[in-house]
């Protein structure tokens, strides 16, 4: 799955969940009975990502997506644990994106399940404060990073308006701003965005910190536990013992 291909990597799971429960069923006990309950969960974050696709394909993007917890928690996981194999391969800049993916996805997520604010085409009437109150409060914190003064609250929202809306809005997952505005301006700097040179490792560590922070405070939000998920979506560590393997042969 870390290639995308959802679709396949579900049809590989259930081929093999099937195999060990059909091993089971006949009386045979053996070493993968134990990951069962983990793949399990691994095979229901495939399915919410396969699911997410297809709405995807069908034009329902945005809001049916977001306001679904368990895709919402399905793409954040496969997202982290993914860009922390690529870190281990040395791959900062591609690790990098899925971390940038990752603020922005939770961002979203924020806006459209608590406020009805869709980021694509957001409509500020669904809010209870008055526009033009939003509209001081956020140049007023932009102003802090920025010179510039918006006349119109931003649409569509970008990854640093969302998070500074959800400060003005004193919502309980937002972040400091001008660490946000550094990290993206690494970021854009990075081959595989916006400039010419690779991401230095110090500053991805710093970029994985507050991704890292910021699902933290998303799932205790959330109600989700964060290193439960985390260690589901990791990919399993199969035992070396050959004579494990020859049930399957």
């Amino acid at each position: 799955w870390d290639e995308l291909k959802f679709k396949d990597a579900l049809k590989s799971m259930d081929e093999l969940i099937n195999l060990i429960q059909r091993y089971e069923s006949g009386g045979l006990k053996f070493e993968f009975q134990s990951y069962i309950e983990r793949l399990e969960k691994q095979r229901r974050m495939l399915n919410n990502l396969c699911s997410m696709i297809e709405k995807t394909e069908k034009n329902k993007v945005t809001e049916e997506i977001l306001i679904n917890t368990e895709m919402v928690k399905a793409l954040i996981f496969f997202l982290y644990t993914n860009a922390e194999r690529r870190q281990h391969q040395g791959k900062f800049d591609t690790s990098a994106l899925m971390m940038y993916r990752i603020l922005e996805l939770i961002m979203q997520r924020k806006l459209m399940k608590d406020y009805n604010i869709n980021p694509d085409y957001p409509n500020y009437d669904n809010l209870i404060i008055p526009k033009e109150t939003i509209l001081e409060e956020f140049n007023k914190e932009k102003g802090k990073i920025h010179k510039y003064k918006y006349n119109n609250l931003p649409s569509p929202i970008g990854l640093l308006d969302g998070y500074t809306l959800l400060k003005v809005l004193k919502d309980r997952v937002f972040c400091d701003i001008g660490r946000l505005e550094n990290i993206i301006s690494e970021r854009n700097k990075s081959i595989l965005a916006h400039g010419f040179k690779p991401i230095e490792e110090r500053n991805f560590e710093n970029m994985k910190k507050l991704t890292g922070d910021m699902i933290k405070l998303f799932c205790e939000v959330e109600g989700i536990n964060f290193e439960s998920e985390r260690q589901h979506f990791k990919f399993l560590q199969l035992p070396e013992d050959e004579n494990l393997y020859s049930f399957f042969r």
